[in-house]
């Protein structure tokens, strides 16, 4: 009788966990990838709108000592 599962006699479980943690290992690089290119796009946006005279205003008004 043949046993149906994940186990056999060549070590098939080994390599579907390794396969395992090498897709959720490449979903996360990418996920920190991701991160970076729009940390990246968001910078650049702000430099060009400065280059082109936008300027941001803080919330915060500080009270001057007249």
């Amino acid at each position: 009788m043949k046993k149906i599962g994940l186990t056999n006699s060549n070590g098939s479980l080994k390599k579907y966990i390794f396969l395992i943690i090498l897709i959720i290992a490449v979903i996360n690089f990418l996920s920190g990838c991701a991160l970076l290119l729009v940390g990246g796009l968001a910078g650049t946006t702000g430099y060009l709108a400065a280059k082109q005279g936008y300027t941001v205003q803080s919330p915060i008004k500080k009270q001057s000592n007249k």
